[in-house]
């Protein structure tokens, strides 16, 4: 008997009746990445407020970054995970500003689900997408567990420096890589865990305690590259190292202000 369920990265539609019957008993309910991908009042009932990065963001930067790096000219191998709420509008965001900002430049989207990144599909995938297509300068992702199956298809066709990736999520070990210059990825958009999810919990004590809750909590991004990782320790995520703000202190000193 809680008072509250959080679901996080779940599909909200898929939940629909459990959140109907938490509703019948008096049950808060609050997804986390749940429905479009995009900041806003929930639009689904019985749901008090779904919290998000709004992932039309990393999708322009990719996408800025990929027409300023080709200089207008490029030739990009866009990934999807179609489905899922925040991919696709990631994906959408990115094909938006590559048609603004690069009307030039040509696209081809090709979609990867979850299972298939890490059983060698996508690797496999990869080099087919790029022998099909000689001219292929870059490979945009939509989250960055994708660019080790493709960084590794593309050292095996001898391209990892010829074809350059960019992605979403900035994890662990594709900072790593970012830090070292050894794979294909050349630029990782970071938005902080830990403001996530601090965010998160913001949400569950406004619910808890009757409070209107925020429905956009505007959650930035960093750009990461090669150059700017070489000052921070990327072995683990500090708030405060890689996005400037201690996150985690400056919310409990805002629900502790009097």
């Amino acid at each position: 008997r809680p008072n509250l369920i959080i679901t996080l990265a779940i599909p909200t539609a898929l939940v629909g009746a459990q959140v109907r019957e938490a509703t019948k008993r008096g049950i808060k309910v609050v997804t986390v990445i749940g429905a479009s991908g995009i900041p806003g009042k929930p639009k689904v009932a019985g749901v008090s407020a779904d919290v998000t990065y709004d992932y039309r963001i990393p999708g322009k930067l990719i996408a800025a970054w990929f027409a300023a790096q080709s200089k207008g000219k490029g030739n990009a191998l866009l990934i999807a995970a179609k489905g899922n709420p925040s991919a696709d509008t990631g994906i959408a965001g990115m094909q938006t500003e590559i048609a603004r900002l690069c009307p030039g430049c040509k696209t081809r989207l090709e979609d990867a689900q979850p299972p298939t990144w890490y059983d060698g599909t996508l690797q496999k995938a990869a080099k087919s997408y790029v022998q099909a297509d000689p001219g292929i300068t870059h490979v945009l992702p939509i989250f960055d567990a994708m660019t080790i199956g493709v960084d590794a298809g593309l050292t095996e066709l001898g391209l990892k420096d010829k074809i350059s990736q960019a992605s979403f999520n900035a994890s662990l070990d594709q900072m790593k890589q970012l830090k070292a210059g050894s794979s294909s990825l050349k630029v990782d958009i970071g938005g902080s865990n830990e403001w996530f999810a601090m965010s998160m919990a913001d949400t569950a004590l406004r619910v808890l305690t009757g409070s209107k809750p925020i429905f956009n909590h505007k959650i930035g991004f960093r750009i990461f590259d090669n150059a700017n990782t070489q000052g921070i320790d990327v072995t683990s995520e500090k708030g405060a190292v890689w996005y400037g703000v201690n996150f985690i202190k400056k919310y409990r000193t805002l629900w502790l202000r009097k």
